[in-house]
C-alpha cells in the first residue's frame, strides 16, 4: 500500500516522503500535492525508485488431456 507522509516545518517548507510506491509510481503519487505545495527545491530518490514495478500475475498451467 502507498503512503504519503507530509511534514511541515516552521518555516512552510514541506517535505514529502512516499513509502511502498516503487519506480515512477512516486512521481505519478505525488504529482498533485507538489502542484499545490508550489515550487519543487529538492528531490531525493529512495532505493525504491530503482525497483522495478511488480504486477502480480497469476498463470494456469494444465495439461492438455491426450485424445
Amino acid at each position: 500500500m502507498k503512503k504519503m507522509i507530509i511534514t511541515i516545518g516552521k518555516e512552510g517548507k514541506a517535505v514529502i516522503r512516499v513509502e511502498g510506491a516503487v519506480g515512477e509510481e512516486c512521481l505519478e503519487f505525488t504529482r498533485l500535492m507538489e502542484k499545490a505545495v508550489g515550487v519543487v527545491e529538492k528531490r531525493e530518490m529512495t532505493a525504491d525508485c530503482y525497483e522495478e514495478a511488480r504486477e502480480n500475475i497469476s498463470v494456469d498451467i494444465r495439461e492438455k488431456e491426450s485424445l
